[in-house]
């Protein structure tokens, strides 16, 4: 993007504060939309609030997860687990 404030201002490794909610990422390792460091440095700078962040990896998935029949059913489990966790 053109405008680097505006980057900032919607990426969330920019809005990671304290007592953000429980989240769960699922990320796959090839995706070209969103690289997935970008999900590990979420996840360690938020850790470093002391904020709840799980990061389920997806070796090999690229950017939309929820469409390949190759990953539905892991990210489903994960979703899943994630909520039940939490008690829901």
């Amino acid at each position: 993007m053109k405008n680097k404030n505006l980057v900032k201002e919607i990426s969330p490794n920019y809005l990671v504060r304290q007592k953000l909610p429980p989240m769960l990422l699922i990320h796959g390792t090839a995706d070209g939309n969103s690289p997935y460091p970008a999900a590990e440095k979420f996840k360690s700078e938020a850790d470093k609030f002391g904020n709840s962040v799980t990061l389920y990896s997806l070796d090999g998935a690229g950017h939309f997860i929820w469409f390949d029949p190759k990953y539905a059913g892991q990210v489903s489990k994960a979703r899943e687990n994630f909520l039940r966790e939490l008690g829901f």
